[in-house]
């Protein structure tokens, strides 16, 4: 039985996906992405644990550990050897034309950096996939206890632990602390997101409360927060909780209330990426790197206006078809 997407949530994907490239698009081009939109939608990487927990139902752990494989864990492998791949034929075309873009121990790195980041340098945003796995099988161990305790004690760790350890600049393996915050949002988004789905008076004015919260705060004290590294750029980090908390839940209502703006979203795309925001995640950055090798082997005079062009229009030229050939093929399952 095929579930019915719901495509305010398809939207909503859609647009924090598109967020995550254009910032990485940003890092290639080396242009700052810190703007207004950065300001209003520096949540695109927390929503995706949110929403995970807002749409978590119960299930035992085998089942839990069943999908996980299926959906997360088989697909990172994969796209990390797509990554390691990547590399590997990079680095011999680099030693071959003597360009300099890797450094000589270069394979080495990318291999430790799966160990340390949780991802190959080939494809560093597939870290993703495995933390989210780990997060979503923590959360149904936990949950399987029964244990209202263990699970106030889990999230109180999961909150503060990730401070603590950026007190005392521990930093690696990143997924030590990436999972913590990723658990703590899927986790408050499953207990206490569903509360909002029905507004009595009172929730009312709570949600105006949270809407403030998400308008105020980028404007008062902007907070940028690195969750890969648990790396505050910005702001502080209780309040980078309070804010993006506040974004989550305000986005999510936004949409879920309004008909018009999920409208407008499918009419202009969105709910069709959001639909392939996992696939999304996994090829943008090898195709960006290819790219960006590719244009400093052939070219490099291009201004950094130019280069966010050429990197958006390469995705979109190397994405679609990619993404058709695999849909049609027998790699659907593992890939999409």
């Amino acid at each position: 039985m095929v579930k019915k997407r719901l495509e305010y949530v398809d939207a909503i994907c859609g647009i924090m996906i598109l967020r995550m490239v254009y910032t990485h698009c940003c890092e290639f081009a080396s242009v700052n992405d810190h703007d207004v939109i950065y300001n209003y939608l520096g949540c695109f990487l927390l929503w995706f644990f949110y929403k995970g927990g807002v749409m978590n139902k119960p299930v035992k752990m085998r089942q839990a550990l069943g999908k996980g494989w299926d959906r997360l864990l088989r697909p990172f492998i994969i796209w990390s050897v797509v990554g390691l791949c990547l590399d590997v034929a990079l680095f011999g075309v680099d030693r071959i034309i003597d360009l300099g873009y890797y450094q000589d121990n270069e394979i080495i790195r990318s291999v430790g950096s799966l160990l340390l980041n949780g991802s190959v340098h080939g494809n560093m945003p597939a870290w993703f996939l495995l933390t989210y796995f780990i997060v979503k099988e923590l959360y149904v161990w936990i949950d399987e206890k029964h244990s209202s305790c263990l699970s106030f004690c889990s999230l109180g760790i999961a909150l503060v632990l990730p401070f603590a350890l950026q007190q005392l600049s521990f930093r690696y393996p990143y997924y030590l602390c990436n999972v913590f915050i990723g658990y703590a949002a899927f986790c408050l988004a499953s207990k206490f997101a569903a509360r909002f789905a029905d507004v009595g008076s009172f929730r009312r004015i709570l949600l105006g409360v949270i809407v403030g919260i998400f308008s105020l705060i980028p404007l008062v004290q902007p907070c940028s927060y690195d969750i890969r590294t648990n790396t505050i750029y910005a702001g502080y980090y209780p309040l980078w909780w309070l804010w993006v908390l506040s974004a989550c839940v305000a986005i999510s209502y936004l949409f879920r209330h309004s008909q018009y703006l999920t409208r407008i979203c499918k009419l202009v795309g969105l709910t069709c990426v959001g639909e392939k925001s996992m696939f999304i995640l996994c090829y943008h950055w090898p195709v960006l790197l290819f790219l960006d090798f590719t244009r400093k082997a052939l070219w490099s005079g291009l201004s950094h206006e130019w280069l966010l062009l050429y990197y958006g229009v390469g995705l979109l030229i190397f994405g679609v078809p990619l993404y058709f050939m695999i849909s049609q093929s027998r790699m659907k399952k593992y890939l999409l």
